[in-house]
């Protein structure tokens, strides 16, 4: 008959084996979980700029309001730090294609990233175009 202290030691030894693989594995499947979340929330960001903004100029064009002085800095803003926090789900994206967990949102990802860069581009000619004008 088998000892019951031999069979424990084994089955201790057993476990501690196996649960570190296994939380390896899991750590990285939640940073990968993480990091989706996390573009995610620059994505929503991102839309949420957008709707701002189409409804600041709905409501505009409507007659209701007039675009307030803040809100195209404001919107810049959000932008800009939309695009320098990409710099980091960038590298963290980057991560997990390393080992070979793609993302389902990685390319959403970039093309809001892409968006956020055309925007900004777009209203820094806007406003050096309109700056020429004022001083002719």
């Amino acid at each position: 008959m088998a000892n019951p202290l031999e069979i424990a030691k084994s089955r201790v030894a057993q476990f501690e084996d196996a649960v570190n693989p296994l939380m390896i594995d899991h750590q990285a499947a939640m940073n990968c979980f993480d990091c989706e979340a996390f573009i995610q929330t620059g994505i929503n960001a991102v839309c949420w700029l957008g709707l701002a903004e189409q409804a600041v100029l709905n409501q505009h064009k409507s007659g209701a309001t007039l675009v307030p002085q803040e809100f195209y800095p404001w919107l810049e803003g959000g932008y800009n730090t939309f695009l320098r926090r990409s710099e980091f789900a960038k590298q963290w994206i980057g991560e997990c294609d390393s080992r070979g967990d793609s993302l389902a949102k990685a390319d959403e990802f970039d093309r809001c990233v892409e968006s956020a860069a055309d925007w900004l581009e777009q209203r820094h000619w806007l406003k050096r175009s309109s700056r020429s004008r004022i001083e002719d």
